[in-house]
């Protein structure tokens, strides 16, 4: 479970990749990199990369 409430954009999206399956956290990062809410200095830890193309 992920608490929410109070928290900046960034620290949701940061609680809800934390969440998320493994394989799915490079995604998320990514996606929320191009939506300008996660930067190069936010967190990034045990991320999984995965190969290039749809999922």
């Amino acid at each position: 479970m992920a608490h929410l409430k109070g928290k900046s954009t960034w620290e949701r999206c940061e609680a809800l990749i934390d969440i998320a399956h493994p394989y799915f956290r490079d995604v998320l990062i990514r996606e929320a990199e191009a939506m300008g809410i996660w930067t190069k200095t936010n967190r990034q830890d045990e991320t999984v990369t995965l190969p290039p193309g749809p999922l």
